[in-house]
């Protein structure tokens, strides 16, 4: 019993050990290699196993579901392959395949856009919508820009004229989202801007006026204390020295 039990042990580490061998193996070049390789079988795994893990990446998500696509397109699972350029298509609308593809993935591929995209758009519009009327306008008004770049392509237009009124919609909900977007916070100013300084307080002088009726009544009456000379005489600033001990 003790036996059979090491060994199922022993059987289990060991299948931990190649799913995380298997597992550090994993990565989007090696996978664009195998497809280059034409093991579509061997990428296309290797890619469900990078979209089951979760790109932390947008663009790396992109390229995975882009060539998740490819694969299941050349094993001749084309409705698989055109629901992935469906989910591609909506994560990242303003994807467009490589030139350097096939000719026959471009057109599966061109076909597949012209009848999701237009279904993305509109959702994007609600989406936009809905902030515009929880009175999120800045958000609103990006949002508004995104639907607009897209229906900039003239193929868009194409496949659906009624986008064209849709534009028009959009180009205005844009401008009251804009316009009703409260003004950017200005810059904090800085904490070590110098604070202006304290003014100094200036000694009262006697006009120059009374500097002769001042000097008069100073010669008629005695100096008290070397610590009034100056305060209590009225004498100008200018004049202001402390007397010398033969005066005192």
């Amino acid at each position: 019993m003790k036996k059979a039990s090491r060994l199922i042990g022993a059987a289990v580490i060991a299948l931990l050990a190649q799913a995380g061998a298997a597992g550090a193996q994993d990565s989007l070049a090696t996978a664009k290699q195998l497809y280059a390789s034409a093991s579509y079988d061997e990428a296309l795994a290797m890619l469900d196993r990078l979209k089951s893990g979760g790109a932390s990446d947008p663009a790396a998500a992109s390229l995975i579901e882009q060539y998740r696509a490819f694969c299941l397109l050349a094993v001749g699972h084309q409705p698989d392959a055109e629901r992935a350029m469906e989910s591609l298509v909506a994560g990242d609308p303003a994807f467009r395949p490589d030139d350097s593809i096939s000719p026959r993935l471009q057109s599966v591929f061109r076909d597949v856009r012209k009848r999701t995209l237009p279904g993305v758009i509109r959702q994007r519009y609600a989406g936009a919508k809905a902030s515009f009327d929880g009175k999120a306008y800045q958000a609103a008004a990006d949002q508004f820009d995104a639907v607009l770049r897209l229906l900039e392509a003239p193929d868009v237009i194409a496949a659906d004229p009624a986008l064209a009124d849709l534009r028009t919609v959009a180009v205005g909900f844009r401008d009251l989202a804009r316009a009703a977007a409260p003004p950017p916070t200005p810059p904090a100013a800085s904490d070590t801007a110098a604070a202006p300084s304290a003014a100094r307080p200036r000694r009262r002088c006697a006009p120059v006026s009374s500097r002769t009726s001042t000097a008069r009544r100073r010669s008629s009456r005695p100096t008290s204390t070397a610590s009034t000379w100056g305060t209590s005489t009225g004498l100008p600033c200018s004049s202001r020295t402390m007397p010398s001990k033969a005066i005192l």
